[in-house]
């Protein structure tokens, strides 16, 4: 029981800083690299999420960002999370003010990515 109790708080505590994106990186593995970008970037021309995407990772959104697609888990008034494919390489990237990237995969095309939202000033 108390092997239990440990287990469910490692999770809990896990949960909390980020094992979603970890979970989420497992499955794209489980899924397929390859058919994984390759079915994301198709909402490039059709505007519209491979239904096996929907399906298998349930993303609240799907919306396209820079040169590729993210896949938003979560969102609050300051950050928004989730998978970023992009059209070319993440590697290159530096990141930026307000731009978390964390690149998953040899590919260079899939990160975890952490966005500040911008306030337009009025």
């Amino acid at each position: 029981m108390k092997k239990i109790k440990k287990a469910i708080a490692i999770c809990v505590i896990l949960g909390i800083i980020g094992c979603s994106s970890y979970s989420q990186k497992a499955q794209i593995q489980k899924y397929g690299v390859e058919k994984f970008t390759q079915d994301t970037l198709s909402f490039i021309k059709t505007n519209a999420i491979h239904p096996e995407i929907q399906k298998e990772f349930k993303p609240k959104e799907i919306k396209l960002y820079l040169n590729g697609v993210l896949l938003v888990y979560s969102e609050t008034n300051k950050y928004i999370e989730g998978i970023y494919v992009e059209n070319g390489k993440v590697d290159s990237w530096g990141g930026g003010s307000g731009l978390e990237i964390s690149p998953w995969f040899d590919c260079n095309q899939i990160a975890w990515v952490k966005i500040k939202k911008r306030q337009i000033a009025s």
